[in-house]
């Protein structure tokens, strides 16, 4: 059985997805990299075929000025 070569960056990735699907956002925050630089990593990961990426679209809101106002003082249609 031939052994495995990997750079440090590469175990480091693989180490942290052992178990389960990890958020890249998380992981290079937990590295101390950038996450672009995460990301190359992990697709010349996914190119030697040791990861699986999996992409989630996630949809967020936030109250713009005027609801910020609303939610302070009432709606107008509860006064």
């Amino acid at each position: 059985m031939d052994k495995l070569q990997l750079y440090e960056r590469e175990y480091k990735v693989l180490n942290k997805a052992l178990e389960a699907f990890v958020n890249l956002r998380n992981l290079s925050t937990e590295l101390g990299i950038p996450y672009t630089t995460l990301f190359s990593w992990v697709e010349e990961l996914k190119k030697k075929g040791y990861v699986e990426v999996k992409e989630e679209v996630y949809s967020r809101i936030r109250l713009t000025e005027e609801g910020k106002r609303y939610s302070q003082n009432g709606l107008p249609e509860l006064s």
